[in-house]
């Protein structure tokens, strides 16, 4: 193979490519279902969607471990100020 290299990027961006649409796809079924009221498929959406952005940070060399570290920073510091609207950030929570 002359340029191995070349089609691990390629594969990579695939990849990375076909998750960001699983992601986006589970976040646009999450909003279906909060249309029709129907509850039974909002925990499955939102599961395939976190599920999603932490094999996404994986693949973009984000271990778990890092991820959930900052997720729950992120959280504190949206409670800590009483989940007022902010810039970025989970500020309306």
């Amino acid at each position: 193979m002359p340029y191995p290299r070349y089609t691990d990027i390629a594969c990579g961006v695939k990849t990375i490519d076909w998750l960001e649409a699983e992601i986006l796809g589970s976040i646009a079924s999450l909003y279906r279902s909060l249309a029709r009221a129907d509850e039974g498929p909002r925990v499955a959406d939102l599961a395939n969607a976190i599920i999603g952005c932490y094999l996404l940070g994986k693949r973009l060399g984000i271990s778990y471990a890092e991820l959930e570290q900052q997720s729950q920073r992120t959280s504190m510091r949206t409670s800590r100020r009483g989940g007022t609207k902010s810039k970025g950030g989970m500020g309306g929570l």
